[in-house]
């Protein structure tokens, strides 16, 4: 069963990899956007300040719990609920493009090296889930149409959810415990202190 589960998902991922493609290209391009005009995005800045708020003096364990459901929840909106043709997607693609940019036009000089020892460990499990994630999602509410057979809506969320569960999903859970990894030794030197 768990076989014929993976087989299906990677199968529907083949099928939206055009969107996949598709979606990485505007997360890019909408970086490269943030970096260059970063003090024409002044909601970003709010965004942020309120995200680190709302995460600031978490224990590992609820900080990793607290991500990990956060993520779940987005990218579950965004892979099988709410594509709205393919629409939602490429805006989840687009926002989260403009807040790397923009903390990368922020951070700048020495930071970006700190920026990127934070964001590539739990980013190089965390990219592929939103690029997968926010692909599907595109291909259930748009893309579907320019593949072979005509499916219907619930067929398309069956899909969808396969991705989610075996792709997006361990991906996620991967990446929420290397994004509190911080946490973690902090409790731990702490704990040995």
């Amino acid at each position: 069963m768990l076989k014929k589960i993976y087989s299906e998902s990677f199968a529907t991922i083949h099928a939206a990899r055009y969107c996949i493609l598709g979606v990485f290209l505007i997360y890019v391009g909408a970086t490269a956007l943030g970096w260059l005009f970063s003090d024409r995005f002044p909601f970003i800045e709010e965004q942020v300040r309120a995200l680190t708020k709302s995460f600031a003096d978490k224990s590992a364990a609820v900080f990793i719990l607290k991500i990990f459901i956060r993520n779940l929840v987005a990218s579950y909106i965004v892979t099988c609920a709410l594509s709205l043709w393919g629409l939602f997607p490429v805006f989840a693609a687009a926002l989260n493009g403009l807040l790397l940019g923009w903390l990368l036009a922020v951070t700048g000089g020495e930071s970006i090296s700190t920026l990127a020892v934070l964001l590539i460990p739990h980013g190089l499990f965390e990219w592929p889930a939103m690029f997968i994630g926010w692909g599907t999602g595109m291909w259930k509410g748009l893309g579907y149409r320019f593949t072979s057979g005509a499916m219907t809506f619930g067929e398309r969320f069956k899909k969808a959810n396969l991705v989610y569960f075996a792709a997006v999903f361990p991906l996620l859970s991967v990446a929420a415990v290397i994004e509190g990894r911080y946490h973690i030794i902090k409790e731990m030197k702490a704990f040995i202190a």
